[in-house]
This record gives structure tokens, sequence and C-alpha cells, in this order.
């Protein structure tokens, strides 16, 4: 099974470097799958034996790790959102049916460039399970977060090896809007219980992940009706899978997590 897997994936990585976008190519861990897959991979290694490891000890107590990276999250994330803003709604991408824009201009290089960074946020991203693991905060290390966190790397290089740009990016815009607010929550978290009265929209932050997904559904869905501008169709699937898997796990913890609160507070 292993050795049919291995010759797949080499498979893949011909196919990919046959077919990929040249533009990508000067840019780090773009010229084939494998420190991808390398790198996803690693993430449930680490989760697995960091668990283990942390089975044994204390937890670390790391406020102030917490609070630089959750704020140097906002500050990247937020960077992403200008460039996206600025590279491509400014410059009139269009909201129903976006190709992925060829050529070398200065512009269209920029917007390559932000598709492979919001790509390489996703690996840094790994941090937030890692640092859950140190503290011990073993009950946050959901399916959920572990599937959103493993899958969505892995897919997006694909995307952004094949096609950097054109209609994918709204997702990335809207996902890097909504990152920004979550990592701020965090951040405000991670001061210390003083600052949690200011965090009364939680219940809010998650809504706004839910109708994230709805969002990027129907959005994405415009291509199985026109696509005109030839945006590459199989990331569209892919992507309307993966909104479909994310807005029911959303939803479960959603219901999960405020209805017994509900409950607790009806009983108190």
């Amino acid at each position: 099974m292993a050795s049919r897997i291995y010759d797949f994936m080499l498979d893949v990585d011909d196919v990919i470097a046959r077919h990929g976008d040249a533009r990508v190519l000067p840019l780090p861990f773009m010229t084939s799958v494998w420190p991808n897959v390398s790198f996803c991979l690693s993430y449930l290694l680490i989760l697995h034996f960091g668990r283990k490891w942390m089975s044994t000890r204390e937890a670390f107590q790391i406020r102030g790790l917490m609070i630089f990276y959750n704020f140097a999250m906002v500050v990247l994330n937020s960077f992403l959102l200008l460039e996206f803003i600025r590279f491509a709604w400014l410059r009139g991408h269009s909201f129903t049916c976006a190709g992925v824009e060829q050529g070398t201009s200065a512009e269209s290089l920029r917007l390559v460039r932000v598709g492979f960074l919001f790509w390489f946020t996703k690996v840094i991203e790994f941090s937030d399970t890692f640092l859950f693991i140190l503290r011990k905060k073993h009950q946050q290390v959901t399916f959920l977060h572990v599937f959103h966190h493993f899958a969505v790397p892995l897919s997006l290089w694909f995307a952004i090896k094949m096609a950097p740009g054109g209609h994918g990016v709204f997702f990335a815009t809207v996902n890097s809007a909504v990152h920004v607010m979550m990592y701020t929550y965090y951040g405000i978290a991670a001061l210390g219980p003083e600052y949690h009265k200011f965090l009364w929209w939680k219940v809010w932050l998650t809504r706004m992940q839910i109708i994230q997904f709805v969002v990027v559904y129907l959005h994405s869905a415009q291509l199985f009706y026109d696509n005109s501008c030839n945006y590459p169709i199989l990331f569209t699937y892919v992507l309307n899978v993966y909104a479909v898997i994310f807005f029911v796990l959303f939803v479960h913890y959603y219901v999960k997590a405020y209805r017994s609160q509900a409950q607790k507070a009806k009983k108190s």
C-alpha cells in the first residue's frame, strides 16, 4: 500500500511539474509537492508524539508567546487582506467569474506572491495546535481543529501551484478577514482574565466562521453555471466540498457549545 501511494505521488508530482504555473517556481517549496506533503505529515507526527511527550510534564506557562503569536498573526492576515484588496479587487477583479491572470507584470506577480504567502500562513498556523499541546489544552485539539489545519494547507498548495489567483481570490480574501478577527479574539484572551470582559462577541466570531463557508460556497458555485473565464473547475469542486464539510463541523460545534451554555444559564 505504501509503495502504491508513493508511486501515485510521483505521478502527481510529474503532472504538476509539467502543468504548474511557471511564475511560482522561484518561490520556496513550490517546485515539488514533497515539501508540502512533508509539512502536513510532520504536523500529524508532532501532534501525536507531542501529546505523548507532554503526558508526563506540567503545562508550559507561555502567555507572552501566546500574546506575541496571536497579534503577529493579526498583522500578517491584515497584510494579506490589504494585498488582496489592492492587487485584485481594486484592479477590477471579477466577482462573478475570474480566470487566473496571466503575464509577468509587477501587479500580476505581486498577486501570485501573496497567494503563496496565504498558503504558507496555513503552515505557520500549525503553531495553533502546538501551543495547545504545550499548554495541555487537549480539549481544544478536536477533530475539527486537526482536520482543518491538516487539510487546508495540503490542498491549498495545489491551487497556488496550478492556478495562483483567479476565482480563488475571493476565498482567500474572506478567510484572511475572518482570521484577522479570530486572532484578535485569541490575542485578547491571552492577555489574561481581566481582559475577558471584552470577549462578549465570541458567539459572533463562530457565526462569522459559519457564514464564511456559506458565502464561499455560493460564490464558488457560480462557476458550475458560467465558467467562461476558464478557471480550473476541479478547484471549485474541492473548495465546495470543503465548504460543506466545515459548515457541518462548525454548526455541530456551535450547537454543542452554545446550546449547553444556554441550558446551564437556565438551570442557574
